[in-house]
């Protein structure tokens, strides 16, 4: 048997985060804005995955690998798993995820353990509001000296903004991560037009 797979080369999304100067040299463009349109097209690979019934659960820059062209790929699929089940056995099924999984800085409340019953695509949804938060902010929103107070930050789920974050995107990442999945974006591709909407009007 023998398995083939496309090698991508790049460099992780995160170190792009840490430098600016880097990504306006590369691409042309103010990095705040090269990282909302980075962020449309994550948004339009979970959409992907979404249509055929798969959670990602750990979206963050550092699984995002952006290529020498800007090609921008969507990595580690280690904690996916299947909304209906797979004839093939592929993926796990979300409802029986009970354990604890993801990265705390960016998860999701459902995903604390024992609510496999709410895992959805707004789980997907909440985590790309978290990068969201990340952008507009510079770090994550979920943060706390101890794993206690990390897990507090998850349940709570009211990130705060500093001065100077414009209130139509601070609105966006607020409803993308409010602790319930019902009160989020109906969907990945809601939340995509509403940051392309946001571009828009901070180009005007």
């Amino acid at each position: 048997p023998t398995l083939v797979m496309k090698r991508a080369l790049g460099v992780p999304w995160c170190e792009l985060l840490e430098r600016p100067d880097d990504v306006r040299s590369r691409f042309g463009m103010p990095p705040d804005e090269w990282h909302l349109r980075t962020l449309v097209q994550v948004s339009n690979a979970v959409s992907a995955a979404h249509r055929r019934g798969i959670l990602h659960r750990d979206l963050k820059p550092e699984n995002v690998m952006i290529g020498e062209l800007g090609e921008v790929y969507l990595l580690d699929w280690g904690l996916a798993v299947a909304l209906e089940p797979d004839a093939a056995g592929r993926l796990p099924l979300a409802r029986e995820a009970q354990e604890m999984a993801g990265t705390p800085a960016y998860m999701a409340p459902e995903m604390l353990g024992g609510q496999a019953d709410k895992l959805c695509v707004q789980t997907d949804v909440y985590l790309l509001g978290a990068v969201l938060y990340e952008i507009l902010c510079g770090y994550p929103p979920h943060r706390g000296a101890t794993l206690e107070l990390l897990l507090v930050s998850v349940l709570g789920s009211s990130p705060i903004f500093p001065r100077g974050v414009p209130e139509e995107a601070a609105h966006i990442c607020l409803r993308a991560m409010h602790p319930e999945p019902g009160r989020r974006h109906e969907s990945v591709e809601e939340l995509r037009l509403a940051i392309e909407a946001f571009l828009r009007h901070r180009e005007s």
